[in-house]
Order: C-alpha cells, then sequence, then structure tokens
C-alpha cells in the first residue's frame, strides 16, 4: 500500500499541475479519499477541493480548504456540483467491492453540462500499455465501458488522452480534456 499521493506517480501528479494551470481551475473534486494523501495534494492546487469517501476515513490533517463528504459519490456529485467555482476538475478513484460508480459519476457530470471541466479517470485501461487498472468481474474500466455515457462529451469537442508514463503503483488514467485545449 502506497501512502503518497496519487500511488506514487508523480507522472500523473505533473499532468493534473498542468490541467489545474492550463483551465485556471479553482475547485477539484475527488472521489474516492482512501487515505487522504492525494487529497492533501490537490489541495495545493485549487482554492477549494470536495473529497468523497464511501467508507469511513479520517479527516485528521486535512488542510482547511477541504470539504470531507462522507457519502456515496454519485449522490455527493450532485449535492456539490450547483455550488462549487468553476472551473473545476474532477477526479474520479471511487471503488467498491463488487462494482464501480464511475458510470453513475459520469453521468451526473455529463447531465449537469461541465463542458468546461477536465475528468481524470484513473485506474483506467490503457490500451497496448501494461498499467494497472480496475476489473469488475467481466466489466474492465476503459473506453468500451464508459463510451456511452460520455458520448456528450465526446459531441462537445472533448479530446480522450491516456497517460504514457507511469511510477509508483503503475497504473492507467484516462483524461476527459475540454476542447479550451
Amino acid at each position: 500500500m502506497l501512502l503518497t499521493p496519487f500511488e506514487g506517480d508523480r507522472f500523473l501528479f505533473a499532468e493534473i499541475v498542468r490541467l489545474c494551470a492550463v483551465h485556471k481551475i479553482k475547485t477539484i473534486v475527488e472521489t474516492g479519499t482512501q487515505y487522504g494523501s492525494t487529497t492533501r495534494a490537490l489541495a495545493l492546487l485549487a482554492d477549494q477541493v470536495v473529497t468523497v469517501e464511501m467508507a469511513s476515513f479520517s479527516v485528521f490533517g486535512l488542510p482547511p480548504n477541504v470539504l470531507p463528504l462522507h457519502m456515496d459519490s454519485p449522490e455527493a456529485l450532485r449535492m456539490v456540483l450547483p455550488d462549487i467555482a468553476r472551473p473545476a476538475l474532477f477526479y474520479l478513484d471511487a471503488h467498491g467491492p463488487d462494482k464501480t460508480p464511475l458510470l453513475e459519476e459520469l453521468s451526473v457530470l455529463t447531465k449537469q453540462v461541465l463542458f468546461d471541466c477536465p475528468i481524470v479517470i484513473h485506474d483506467f485501461q490503457v490500451p497496448g500499455k501494461d498499467f494497472g487498472f480496475d476489473q469488475y468481474g467481466d466489466q474492465t474500466v476503459n473506453l468500451k465501458f464508459i463510451s456511452e455515457v460520455i458520448s456528450p462529451l465526446i459531441n462537445a469537442g472533448f479530446s480522450i488522452v491516456y497517460n504514457s508514463q507511469v511510477e509508483g503503483a503503475r497504473r492507467g488514467a484516462c483524461f476527459l480534456i475540454p476542447k479550451k485545449e
């Protein structure tokens, strides 16, 4: 178990830093707090961080610009979206014991017309790479798995980009980037 931000992946962190600068991100919403190490790193990049975890987690040591929520991530997204400062970056890293909330999270985001906000999906199968990814039974977290729900973003001109370098836990990531870039 790695207790460093982004499971020890400085390449992923560097790309998120870049996205925050390019898009002038004011708020970061993270699903899947777990131990809070990534949350603390994200707090350095935006005025506000909203972090959501279904399992119990400690809020001890979280910076004052972090709003921790202990609840279902799609429900939390529905609750906070009307009030967050934009543009925002969404870092989706929530897990379940036998399924992922990812499709419902993406559905909430696409229905809210957040077409100026980058979305980062962690633990994603990157084509042609041996990076780690999530799998739930016969469902692999990959482009085929999310394609239907992200079609409004693609139709709005979002680009799909994958990480090309990894370290630490060596996990894949998918970036849904608004056409601003």
